[in-house]
């Protein structure tokens, strides 16, 4: 069977598939004229479409930053062309790979207001400009990066729903019934770099700093000052 990938997939998930046409000469042929292949693999297929793979991406800003949410549509005006509001109209960071995926979703970014630049060095370079952005793969999120909510919804939230997400490239596959489900056998699932099954919730009361912020003002004011509000009660 011929197989047709498109351009733009994130870079593991093309190595993925890649992988398995290579692995399987006896199954898959890979072909470049979509119009003749007998599998096609597709961002935001048809309803009757196998999803294979959802790769998930954040709006990012250096962990400081007082700004927590952006909406779509300044995410969009700024893609578009338009100067950031939010962050004194410094360009929206992002990777090379970030870009050709994500023009498959919101089309091709404007070069004025979006930087491409190597992922390794998207971190320093929005440190070194605050206030900054970026725009990265869920997987390469680390300490030093605030995630940014959009329209209210983090991809830190466990329970967040991918399916309406506006970050989300979703990838299917459509064709002959035998080689989409020999495909998504081969494959083992859906391919992710967001698995909410390896999400931990950790709840932190703020009881330490709470104390040991009491303990300061009982040290200056003695030890019955916490109960001076409260005792008329």
């Amino acid at each position: 069977m011929t197989i047709y990938l498109p351009a733009g997939l994130p870079a593991e998930v093309s190595a993925a598939l890649t992988a398995v046409v290579e692995d399987h000469p006896a199954l898959f042929t890979m072909v470049a004229n979509e119009q003749t292949a007998d599998v096609v693999v597709t961002f935001n297929g048809n309803p009757d479409a196998v999803l294979i793979a959802e790769w998930v991406y954040t709006l990012v800003a250096p962990f400081p930053t007082i700004t927590d949410e952006v909406t779509w549509q300044e995410l969009a005006d700024v893609w578009a062309g338009s100067a950031s509001v939010s962050f004194a109209g410094q360009p929206l960071l992002v990777s090379a790979d970030t870009a050709t995926t994500l023009s498959a979703v919101l089309g091709s970014p404007a070069a004025e207001h979006v930087t491409i630049a190597p992922p390794d060095e998207i971190l320093q370079m929005a440190w070194d400009a605050q206030p900054s952005w970026a725009l990265i793969p869920f997987d390469q999120l680390e300490p030093r990066w605030k995630v940014l909510r959009l329209e209210g919804a983090s991809v830190l939230d466990r329970e967040l729903d991918t399916q309406t997400y506006a970050l989300a490239a979703r990838v299917s596959v459509q064709g002959l019934d035998r080689g989409v489900s020999k495909l998504t056998e081969v494959l083992g699932g859906p391919l992710t770099n967001r698995d909410r099954e390896r999400m931990s919730v950790v709840l932190l009361t703020g009881v330490t700093a709470l104390a040991r912020a009491t303990a300061v003002r009982m040290e200056l004011h003695g030890v019955t000052y916490p109960a001076q509000d409260i005792a008329p009660w």
